[in-house]
């Protein structure tokens, strides 16, 4: 069987000759997670058998103090490690299942909604308030330029403002002048 063979389904309906190629399905995220999951776990492991393996009693009557943290420490580690290989192999697993086929069955046609029939509804007439006619502004021209409006605002601000430089370049002319 070719690799040609095996796209010979997935075809495309609307422009023949081309072959649709599914994209491959993300792996790589959960198997890290198993992987990791399970470095972990080795690590955990370590941390629980290190306590007799390198013989932190030392002839000692009571355990230390090291081989009980040691023993927690891996304990907590390793049933993490186990929790999350679980739970990263589940989330491989459910991505590498092929999904089941849908299939309709042409037996059973879908149920309609049955339709309601609302009653008319009956609008009464409104008496509408008539408009009241609005007076113009007096400051607005009427049909004048709008950009004349705002030149009259801005004109004695553009004039104090230049007053204003005026006055200051005066202040620092006289000012430079007492100099010596």
């Amino acid at each position: 069987m070719s690799d040609s063979d095996s796209f010979t389904d997935d075809r495309c309906t609307d422009c023949p000759g081309v072959m649709v190629v599914s994209e491959p399905v993300p792996v790589l995220g959960p198997f890290i997670g198993v992987v990791g999951s399970v470095l972990c776990g080795l690590a955990g492991a370590l941390l629980l058998l290190a306590p007799f393996a390198f013989d932190y009693r030392q002839g000692a009557r009571s355990t230390p103090r090291s081989s009980i943290v040691d023993l927690v420490t891996g304990g907590g580690v390793l049933l993490l490690a186990v929790l999350t290989a679980a739970l990263f192999g589940g989330a491989l697993r459910k991505r590498l299942r092929v999904p089941e086929p849908v299939t309709a069955y042409a037996e059973e046609p879908e149920p309609q909604p049955e339709r309601v029939e609302e009653p008319p509804v009956v609008e009464q007439p409104r008496s509408e308030p008539e408009p009241q006619p609005v007076a113009p502004a007096a400051s607005a021209p009427l049909g004048g330029d709008p950009g004349n409006a705002l030149r009259d605002l801005l004109t004695p601000l553009v004039a104090a403002l230049a007053a204003d430089l005026r006055s200051r370049e005066s202040n620092n002319v006289e000012s430079e002048g007492r100099q010596p």
